[in-house]
């Protein structure tokens, strides 16, 4: 298929271009307003003096690093990034902060975890982190994941569709069936105890007293979609398939804007799209032109959400920014290719 630029309609090598370049300038603007080179980690926030970042954002930038094959950045980190381990009973994980002097574990920051770190090859620390997240399963409410160790107050999409997707991650890698098992065990939890059936997208959680807290956000369709995907493949029977809950969610979501939701959610939603063929070369161009629309205004530290600019008084962080140079730079390279 040819794409003309002279008549207005990007090219994928055009695309491809342009992505490279948001990641490049978001990576250098995150480089130096979020590396700490004294200490050798990244921070929260844009000052340089906060608190390491919190786990779940190490876990996007780790991702980040792995997009963009920056092994070099990766090892220079990892003293640090390896310091959130906290071997407390019952099952050892990763923990909110580094050197934890108590125990502040959820299973959802486990899961990322794990998807990143089998990206990064380093499988014996994912399989642990995988330990720790399935430990989040019991029976009550006829399984699932909870959300956070030290309060099972609910099961929680965005502790569910991660670990799936981490089980399976870790059935390829290791062809143990017992991941794929539990990943499809938790795929059916999910889609029976969160799936709206109207519009075929996922509820937020529900609590030890079956109450279901309905709000709807882009990452939690996103890994149920890739987790759908995998199931899909493995010859496993869902109510709902990978694809139409992709296309609900893109519907939803993608707006004249931009994508509707916070970067550090919709991200996942761009990416899984990428992964699995749903996103068009319109698709791409859109999320290439909004990224671009926020990031030069900003000096390419972006605001929390991708359907408007950042706000003066609105704080950079970490998060926000490794999310566009993760999927920037994904896009960059799956353009290249077609």
């Amino acid at each position: 298929m040819v794409w003309l630029v002279a008549l207005g309609i990007a090219t994928s090598t055009d695309v491809s271009v342009r992505a490279q370049s948001i990641s490049d300038k978001t990576y250098a603007a995150m480089e130096t307003r979020f590396w700490d080179p004294q200490r050798k980690l990244y921070v929260e926030k844009d000052d340089l003096k906060s608190h390491a970042v919190f786990n779940w954002g190490a876990g996007v930038l780790l991702s980040a690093l792995n997009a963009r094959q920056d092994k070099k950045r990766i090892e220079a980190w990892w003293p640090v990034l390896n310091s959130y381990w906290n071997e407390r009973p019952p099952v050892a994980g990763y923990d909110v902060l580094p050197n934890p002097g108590g125990v502040d574990r959820y299973y959802d920051d486990n899961a990322w975890m794990v998807i990143a770190l089998l990206e990064s090859g380093k499988q014996d620390w994912a399989l642990k982190a995988l330990d720790h997240a399935l430990s989040g399963w019991d029976d009550k409410l006829g399984g699932g994941i909870y959300w956070r160790e030290s309060d099972k107050a609910s099961k929680n999409a965005c502790s569910n569709s991660p670990v799936a997707v981490a089980c399976f991650l870790a059935f390829e890698a290791t062809k143990e069936e017992r991941y794929k098992k539990r990943g499809l065990d938790i795929v059916d939890w999910t889609l029976k105890n969160l799936l709206d059936p109207e519009d075929k997208l996922i509820w937020d959680n529900v609590n030890l007293a079956g109450k279901i807290e309905k709000t709807k956000w882009s990452y939690n369709a996103a890994l149920t979609i890739r987790a759908l995907a995998f199931a899909e493949r493995y010859g496993h029977k869902t109510p709902v398939s990978a694809k139409t809950m992709w296309e609900a969610a893109w519907k939803r979501w993608k707006t004249t804007d931009g994508i509707a939701c916070e970067g550090k959610f919709a991200h996942l939603l761009v990416e899984v799209g990428l992964e699995e063929g749903f996103l068009t070369e319109g698709d791409r161009e859109h999320v290439v032109a909004t990224l671009e629309r926020l990031g030069e205004p900003s000096g390419w530290l972006y605001g929390h959400r991708w359907d408007r600019a950042r706000r003066q008084n609105e704080e950079p962080t970490s998060i926000d920014s490794a999310s566009v140079v993760r999927v920037a730079a994904l896009l960059a390279r799956e353009s290249k290719r077609r």
